[in-house]
């Protein structure tokens, strides 16, 4: 936030103001506090008169705060030089500011306040240096503060902001504040011994790593030392990297404030985590009759691509590298955000989308676009948006698994939003170029799936793009990927001999809400000129075979059943005559067990155990088609 660009000085601008954004403005007459030697104290403000345009004279006007209008009060000016403090003041956006020379409290609008926000006091070295104001609160908005100086207001629109954002920046603040505070005017001391304490108290909060470098760097500019951002930097991915931390306490790594402050500056590293709020577990569970529950009025899905994609929804494509997955999602979206057909799939408006491209050549979406553009024509404003790595600082797109990372690109969403009033679909090509998360750790995704909830709730669809396994049968890593998700799909490409075409087999892995006969698999065919052919998918000569040896396990397992269920006569019929208990009969029916492992069938079918692995991966499904096709044919 920039130093304002004029006061509104006289009391037609004032009413103006207050008109214009519904605050809750109200006149008073200022009395003196001897003791503070100010004239900031109003006594019984919530029954003070409401300033409806009257003539100010030498009276104060007071904004009482609300959970619509809401201010931050940065008492951290004090501490600080104005550079420093104006630094930390602009990382929140433009707004109505007022106060002192028309600065120190900054007005907002405010969107999605919970019922149960409260002001929030924060305190640091035996000072309040932050406050974030909400209903219960005021504020001297213009006139006398003391003997010489005067509250103004600074010539701009109260900015509108969401609550939990508001709280986010607000909290930034905080810590750019603390670390500021820290060092006071002396910031050419032992820096690394410093760096070791304070990231290290990062670390034991479980501040991600990408908020802890970009909270150090910011501080580093605020402070002038960009000379040693690389070396900071590299400490505190030291720290990380080693998982061996000191913290604020250090005995080692003196850090200059009392216990108290530590203990405060502790508090404010820990609240740059969002707190989770307790789950209330309901006394009922509300439940409907049938008939009751016909009339609710429940809105069937909508697709944004015919029998695909529906809104509101988490969906992945994956495939084995270089299959075509990246060209099938241009095609598609190209198709989308014109509200054009792709393959046989309608989509039924034109939807903006949001393609977020971790890995390929900033000069390959131009030359692929060029096709789509040449055959569909040019896309609407704002309705096909690209982030390339490459544009980015340091050519890269901070890790979606981080709250940056996570942030920015819902920064951009939103910004779509507010120019085409229609929630995008966001694309991530691909997952593995975008985060470095621990593909196998359930855990570790749950950070990035999270994310996607949240976009979901806030009525984002998003596509995923993702590496096959190594058997083929879903994105690779985790099984959890795909828990949250309505469509799966998977790509290989077809190769054919001569074909300049290319060529791809999509199939599904997971289709919640389509019918069998939507979920078939098929051929999309492309031939680099913008359009995308469908056709019948053909088998090749290993799903041939694959087939053979499926049937072939079907078979040998079906017998097993039969001859073990014949051995195990005489024991249930124990069981059954009450001679023998359920847990004897467990023990003496696990002995009679005769079946073949998966190593006797690699000697069965003479296959590898590694080919045999990918087979019973396959066989649920088999199966369950094996066990479906029998119920019909018995109709």
């Amino acid at each position: 936030m920039e130093a304002h660009t004029g006061y509104l000085d006289d009391d037609n601008c004032i009413s103006e103001v207050a008109a214009n954004n519904n605050l809750d403005l109200a006149i008073n007459t200022p009395e003196f506090d001897g003791e503070k030697q100010n004239y900031k104290k109003v006594k019984d403000w919530t029954k003070k008169e409401k300033y409806k345009g009257q003539k100010i004279n030498d009276d104060q006007i007071i904004v009482r705060n609300s959970k619509e209008y809401q201010e931050f009060d940065f008492d951290f000016m004090k501490y600080m030089s104005v550079k420093q403090a104006q630094q930390i003041i602009n990382i929140i956006p433009e707004t109505l500011t007022f106060g002192r020379g028309a600065a120190g409290h900054a007005l907002y609008k405010v969107t999605n306040t919970p019922d149960d926000a409260k002001t929030i006091r924060i305190y640091f070295k035996d000072h309040c240096i932050n406050e974030l104001r909400t209903d219960g609160s005021y504020s001297i908005f213009y006139g006398p503060l003391d003997k010489e100086a005067r509250a103004e207001v600074a010539n701009r629109p109260i900015a509108e902001i969401d609550y939990q954002k508001l709280k986010k920046l607000f909290r930034y603040q905080n810590i750019l504040a603390a670390l500021t505070m820290l060092i006071g005017s002396n910031n050419t001391g032992e820096m690394n011994s410093l760096l070791l304490a304070i990231g290290g108290e990062f670390y034991n909060q479980e501040i991600p790593e990408e908020t802890t470098v970009k909270i150090i760097n910011k501080w580093h500019s605020i402070i002038d030392r960009e000379d040693r951002i690389k070396e900071s930097e590299a400490c505190i991915r030291g720290i990380y990297k080693s998982k061996k931390a000191s913290n604020i306490f250090s005995k080692i790594h003196f850090v200059p404030i009392d216990e108290k402050s530590k203990h405060q500056f502790r508090q404010i590293v820990k609240d740059l985590i969002e707190k989770k709020e307790e789950f209330k577990a309901p006394k009922t569970l509300t439940s409907y009759c049938l008939n009751d529950y016909m009339q609710l009025n429940i809105k069937p899905p909508i697709f944004i691509v015919e029998t695909l994609f529906k809104e509101n929804s988490i969906n992945f494509i994956s495939g084995p590298k270089g299959n075509g997955k990246t060209e099938y999602v241009l095609g598609l979206s190209h198709s989308l955000c014109r509200g054009q057909p792709f393959l046989d799939y309608t989509c039924p408006d034109p939807m903006p989308v949001v393609y977020i491209d971790g890995e390929m050549d900033p000069y390959d979406l131009i030359e692929r676009s060029e096709k789509y553009i040449e055959r569909l024509g040019p896309t609407q404003n704002n309705y096909f948006t690209i982030v390339n790595f490459a544009q980015q600082l340091n050519e890269t797109i901070p890790d979606i698994k981080s709250e940056i990372g996570q942030q920015l690109i819902t920064d951009v969403l939103e910004k779509v939003y507010k120019l085409t009033a229609k929630k995008a679909v966001l694309v991530l090509d691909n997952l593995r170029s975008l985060s470095n998360y621990k593909e196998n750790d359930s855990d570790e995704y749950r950070l990035i799936n999270s994310w996607l909830l949240r976009l979901r709730g806030q009525c984002y669809t998003s596509i995923v793009i993702d590496h096959h396994g190594k058997a083929g049968v879903g994105p690779r890593g985790t099984s959890s990927k795909t828990d949250n998700a309505n469509v799966s799909i998977l790509i290989n490409a077809v190769k054919e001999k001569g074909c300049p075409d290319m060529v791809m087999k999509v199939e599904f892995d997971k289709a919640r809400g389509l019918r069998p006969d939507e979920t078939e698999e098929y051929e999309a065919v492309y031939a680099f000129n913008g359009s995308w052919i469908k056709q019948t998918a053909r088998k090749n000569k290993n799903e041939i075979d694959d087939n053979h040896m499926l049937e072939a396990i079907y078979l040998l397992k079906k017998k097993e059943e039969q001859e073990h269920y014949a051995r195990c006569y005489t024991i249930r019929t124990q069981l059954e005559k009450n001679e023998i208990n359920q847990s004897e009969y467990n023990k003496a029916e696990k002995k009679l067990r005769n079946f073949k492992t998966q190593k006797d069938l690699a000697e069965f079918l003479n296959i590898s155990a590694g080919k045999v692995n990918q087979l019973m991966q396959k066989y649920r499904d088999y199966l369950s088609q094996k066990e479906i096709a029998e119920k019909t044919s018995n109709y």
